[in-house]
């Protein structure tokens, strides 16, 4: 219809967010997760063109969880709807959160009476500021000290307003010190996706359109995304 703004208009008045780290040996990874490996397998002189070998764990980097990671039985990354993946964002701004403490139901209600509703399907970010903490080697050993997250009544309230996924620029949704990660169970229990390690929170609006796409991995815990928001110019 003439006039009517159409999805490809609307794209071309925004700008891209790249919420991603970038996957390269050396960064911030689970203890017990597999390291990631990089590694040169043809290259121009012998094969006439470059390739890699990537070796590397479902959890690392910028990743999500998905169900079955926490629920025996529960979704694998292969199953869940690519819709969970993408949609509204809201950036709740968490940075004044303890070290090692939890945001707790209560704080993302003030968030909502002071900005807007959390509505079903929305994706809920959290922006603890830990992302300035990201690096390889030994600069990036502080991202890995003892992180903020979320409280299990923050979980279940999320649960509750139906939203499709949570995400936190830390390593685990659930506070370093949560015992059992009683957030990821809440959330992954219900069928709410998990983003963790985003980058670059600070730069989004309060809302804006995120994509957080992973490998269609059979039988995936959870896999490494591109995760990136569009926000109106």
């Amino acid at each position: 219809m003439t006039g009517t703004p159409t999805l490809v208009d609307m794209w071309a008045r925004t700008r891209v967010v790249d919420l991603t780290h970038t996957l390269q040996e050396g960064i911030p990874q689970w203890p017990s997760d597999p390291p990631l490996s990089i590694e040169r397998w043809n290259t121009y002189s012998e094969d006439g063109s470059t390739a890699n070998r990537l070796t590397l764990g479902e959890h690392i980097g910028t990743h999500c969880d998905a169900p079955v990671h926490f629920v025996p039985g529960g979704a694998r990354v292969d199953e869940v709807d690519l819709s969970r993946f993408m949609g509204r964002a809201l950036r709740i701004d968490a940075a004044s959160a303890l070290r090692g403490g939890q945001v707790d139901a209560e704080a993302v209600q003030r968030w909502e009476r002071a900005h807007t509703a959390i509505r079903a399907d929305d994706l809920v970010l959290f922006d603890f500021g830990w992302a300035t903490r990201w690096g390889t080697g030994e600069s990036g050993a502080a991202f890995l000290s003892p992180w903020p997250g979320l409280s299990v009544q923050a979980a279940d309230y999320l649960v509750e307003r139906r939203v499709s996924a949570v995400g936190t620029d830390t390593a685990s949704i659930d506070p370093a010190r949560a015992d059992g990660y009683p957030a990821h169970r809440a959330l992954l229990g219900a069928g709410v996706v998990i983003l963790e390690s985003l980058a670059r929170l600070a730069e989004l609006p309060d809302r804006c359109l995120v994509v957080a796409v992973p490998l269609k991995v059979w039988g995936g815990s959870g896999s490494p995304v591109r995760a990136f928001a569009l926000v109106e110019e």
